[in-house]
């Protein structure tokens, strides 16, 4: 602030990026940031191990972003985790003490990068008998950076009640969306976030691991994607993470998303030149998250943010 009012910030731009960059409040602003791009606010402080579920969610991307300067998008398919005891007894795991230690999860093929955290999987269980819907929009929205439009019309409301599956019939999520999108007026909305959803059908309302629903139906757990740049038959969330990982469409929301945190607001087209420069640059950092606030902070254009008073 005293090199601005001196009119000497931009002079020395680069060095007070990366004071800030090692300053402790860095660490503080990007939990924020990921509990808001993660929506791990969803999570009630009463949730049974809530707080050690985000904890872990937290300690994966500080320790790429902060502690390793890695590429940002290895947090898709990290096999080493931070975790409580109480949360490794969670994930099937033989406790190694009581406080957060280090866990190799090589061994466990079903926790594989932060979209198999326990607390991401409860954070989108908005209802449990949808959760295939509420995880496959999350991805579709908040990775890809692309959406649907609401079915909040009459005529789309009125094909949704005709084809719906009531929960109590012993169906699966997947057979009973599959039978809901054969509805040519829901077929387009599903058919892209369905197949998202169907990697994490194996996890349950509170992201336990589980092979069988209630009613005793398998769940396979495999599918097929084809959005953006991702074209892939998945057997298992192992493989659909490892094609995320790999994107380009998923490389460039993540700078997107945190673009708009940035600048505090949606990004519309006239912002595409920016996002193209800011994804340059991120992507030429080796996708590191300080090459990407390096990025956004020394843009000739983030000068012109309005910041509250």
């Amino acid at each position: 602030l005293e090199l601005a009012d001196n009119g000497g910030l931009a002079s020395n731009l680069d060095a007070q990026v990366e004071r800030l960059l090692e300053h402790p409040r860095a660490r503080r602003a990007f939990r924020q940031y990921l509990e808001q791009w993660l929506y791990l606010d969803a999570i009630p402080e009463s949730f049974d191990l809530g707080r050690d579920m985000k904890e872990e969610t937290y300690r994966l991307f500080e320790r790429l972003a902060w502690d390793e300067d890695a590429d940002l998008m290895q947090a898709f398919t990290e096999k080493e985790a931070e975790l409580s005891g109480e949360l490794a007894t969670f994930y099937g795991l033989s406790p190694l003490e009581s406080g957060f230690t280090a866990y190799d999860l090589t061994g466990v093929p079903e926790r594989i990068g932060f979209l198999t955290n326990a607390s991401v999987m409860a954070a989108r269980t908005i209802n449990p008998a949808s959760s295939m819907i509420d995880r496959g929009l999350f991805v579709l929205n908040d990775v890809f950076c692309m959406g649907v439009a609401p079915p909040d019309t009459a005529e789309l409301q009125a094909a949704i009640n005709e084809v719906a599956v009531p929960e109590t019939s012993g169906l699966s999520q997947r057979e009973r969306f599959a039978t809901q999108s054969e509805n040519d007026l829901c077929r387009g909305c599903h058919g892209m976030f369905d197949p998202l959803g169907l990697a994490f059908e194996q996890y349950g309302s509170a992201g336990q691991y589980i092979t069988e629903d209630e009613f005793g139906n398998t769940l396979p757990g495999g599918g097929s994607v084809d959005l953006g740049d991702v074209q892939v038959d998945y057997t298992d969330v192992g493989e659909f993470a490892g094609a995320l990982s790999e994107s380009d469409t998923v490389a460039r929301c993540v700078a997107k998303k945190s673009l708009q945190h940035a600048y505090g607001r949606r990004l519309a087209n006239a912002d595409n030149e920016l996002l193209a420069d800011i994804y340059a640059s991120f992507d030429a950092s080796g996708r590191t998250y300080r090459g990407l606030l390096r990025a956004i902070a020394s843009h000739p254009e983030f000068l012109l943010v309005e910041v509250a008073p």
